[in-house]
């Protein structure tokens, strides 16, 4: 389902993805800014939740399967929210974006987005993983 009178947008999509939410309308004029999602009821927190993941197309790691690196390009085999992915992405160590200290941004080759929310919760082998590509 879709919301079509009302957008939903991060206003600090990288560095604060769960604040600063906000609302606008068809005219892309501001209705409202909720400072914190949790905030909302849980009912309309899953629905602007599910509007933010679409918008955004952010696939969140859990888990990496697998991990090769050859000459500055990784090739990636990850769980993430939306199921089993692969994925290639070049240097690594360079365009790596962290957002915060234990989170970081990837970009693949196709642009498409991955993040790890918190480093120290995947388990050993995929920390042994990105220390090799870090």
């Amino acid at each position: 389902r879709s919301y079509t009178r009302v957008k939903v947008v991060r206003a600090a999509p990288l560095s604060e993805p769960d604040r600063y939410i906000c609302f606008l309308d068809i005219k892309d004029e501001a209705i409202c800014m909720v400072k914190e999602i949790g905030e909302l009821q849980e009912d309309n927190h899953a629905i602007v939740h599910e509007e933010l993941n679409t918008r955004y197309l952010t696939a969140y790691v859990s888990q990496i399967v697998e991990l090769r690196n050859e000459y500055g390009v990784s090739y990636w085999d990850v769980m993430t929210d939306r199921g089993r992915r692969e994925f290639v992405a070049k240097n690594v160590a360079e365009n790596a974006q962290w957002l915060g200290d234990r989170r970081l941004f990837l970009l693949d080759v196709d642009g498409n987005r991955f993040e790890f929310s918190d480093l120290s919760k995947l388990d050993k082998k995929s920390q042994a993983f990105i220390d090799l590509v870090l």
